[in-house]
């Protein structure tokens, strides 16, 4: 898995649109719940405390800044009215492949001041090394939803949506949560807004954890979870964040000329996200791997659990420490009874979305010219396999966010190639799904080389008796080598963010094919 997808989600989570991650509001001490939102403008501007803020953010990894976030806030007149505008400009620099990759977006979010303080409008331009997308949400001008107008390097999509739930009175109302010092241990519901997903509007839960001084001032130490991921935080009752840390890395408030100073030489996310791995002497043996027995250490007050499977057995140890599991991995499912998909999640597992356009004509004709008048199920999406494997070129500095993309560009890692296999399985009638994990490579940085397990995407299709993992980045069509480490499956399960910085990985015992 290339490190920009890997840390876009982590971004998802450190820059997202609750006061928590970053949007301070409300007047000080305020202790109003606001059960009945301002009747007018002038009176949203007195809760807002009518001037407007700043905030800057660093992004560090292992101590160096690499990004930043910049949000400033304050009323406008919007169509003759007065309404409420979040600015938000985000810059990072990285390696991958010994590469320079930049990237830049600015967000303007426009909120009335009436009602709830419903979001009105949203415009968003993001660029990678020269890759456009931008991103407008406006009214229908019928119903409560909002119109969405994609445009990825000039090829434009548009759907409705529906309106965001993250709303002024919800940043009001958790900054009164803040300020009331609750229990610990108490939380509070909240809403994020992901834009490529059907439904954008995305439950995060907040809980206290407890008041602690920092420079002489009282903060709140919350912890954020959104998907299974979790976030620590230091928030002060106002909203205004001060940290935010995700394992290894890592958002801190500080002033904007230092924020924007980001460190020359360049953070390589791959090597420094990569995960120890002991037992293992040479990862190019790892294809021919039939079985393997993992200890995994770390697990400890991450709320993460391996998922199983038939490929995929949890052992507890027994004389290892608290938060340590062994882990035994096949390259063939185990023998057992057929486990067909129930009606609902077949049809989940076919149908298109934002990302995976497998109702696409251009993407069907593609896949349906690959699979020819092959007939079983296994021997299509074997064919498919080859065909993505050998449509994109291999590099980890082309990202993708979406099948039609990654179809265009040719080229890309095992994320792009993932997209790609499952959408074009989908519209060949065969259900399938993105799966991450870890398996074992070869990390190449300014320290040397060093064996580790690094982060991975695949893909699984449903046979008609069970799910079958499949490889196209490592054109692995009749099965995937047992040092594939599954840790989710689909792109809303993000638990396995917790082993970021803390999972310690050992291949106890390895049997090969001959």
């Amino acid at each position: 898995m290339s490190p920009s997808p890997l840390f876009s989600l982590v971004l998802a989570l450190l820059c997202g649109q609750e006061p928590v991650v970053g949007e301070a509001r409300g007047g000080k001490g305020n202790k109003s719940s606001l059960q009945t939102p301002p009747n007018n403008p002038a009176d949203w501007l007195r809760v807002l405390n009518t001037g407007s803020t700043h905030s800057s953010l660093g992004q560090y990894l292992g101590g160096k800044r690499f990004g930043y976030e910049i949000e400033t806030e304050g009323p406008i007149l919007w169509n003759g009215k007065l309404a409420w505008r979040i600015v938000e400009e985000t810059a990072r620099e990285e390696l991958a492949d010994g590469k320079p990759v930049h990237e830049v977006s600015q967000t303007t979010s426009i909120h009335a001041l009436e009602g709830e303080g419903p979001l009105i409008y949203f415009h968003q331009i993001a660029e990678e090394n020269g890759k456009r997308t931008e991103r407008i949400a406006m009214p229908t001008g019928k119903g409560d939803g909002l119109k969405l107008v994609v445009n990825r390097d000039g090829r434009q999509e548009t759907r409705e949506v529906e309106r965001p739930k993250a709303s002024l009175s919800h940043t009001v109302r958790m900054n009164a949560w803040l300020s009331s010092s609750p229990e610990p241990g108490t939380r509070m519901t909240s809403w994020e807004t992901e834009w490529d997903d059907e439904n954008p509007n995305r439950p995060t839960v907040y809980t206290f954890i407890g008041k602690e001084s920092v420079e002489g001032e009282r903060v709140n130490r919350v912890r954020c979870e959104m998907d299974g991921a979790r976030m620590d935080c230091l928030v002060t009752d106002q909203g205004k964040t001060l940290s935010v840390r995700v394992g290894p890395l890592q958002l801190k408030q500080e002033p904007e000329s230092i924020a924007r100073k980001l460190q020359a030489g360049g953070v390589d996310l791959a090597e420094a996200l990569s995960i120890p791995l002991d037992g293992l002497k040479d990862p190019k043996l790892a294809p021919r791997v039939t079985k393997a027995v993992w200890l995994m250490r770390g697990l400890e007050d991450t709320g993460f659990s391996f998922p199983e499977d038939k490929r995929q057995k949890l052992v507890a140890p027994t004389n290892e420490p608290k938060g340590a599991v062994h882990l035994i991995t096949q390259g063939s499912p185990l023998p057992g009874k057929a486990e067909p998909l129930g009606e609902a999640e077949k049809k989940a597992m076919l149908a298109s979305t934002p990302t995976l356009q497998s109702d696409d004509p251009r993407l069907k004709a593609w896949a349906q010219k690959q699979v020819g008048m092959a007939q079983s199920v296994r021997d299509r999406a074997a064919l498919l396999v080859g065909a993505v494997n050998r449509h994109l070129g291999k590099t980890m500095a082309a990202n993708a966010e979406d099948a039609l993309s990654v179809l265009d560009q040719a080229r890309g890692d095992c994320t792009e190639h993932t997209l790609l296999f499952v959408a074009a399985a989908r519209s060949c009638g065969i259900p399938a799904r993105e799966v991450t994990g870890l398996v074992p490579g070869e990390m190449v940085g300014k320290s040397g080389t060093r064996l580790a397990m690094v982060w991975h995407a695949w893909a699984e299709y449903h046979d008609g008796t069970g799910w079958q993992a499949v490889d196209p980045t490592w054109n692995q069509a009749s099965g995937v080598d047992a040092t594939h480490v599954k840790l989710a499956t689909g792109p809303t399960d993000w638990s396995w963010m917790n082993l970021l910085g803390v999972l310690r990985v050992n291949l106890e015992r390895a049997e090969f094919s001959r």
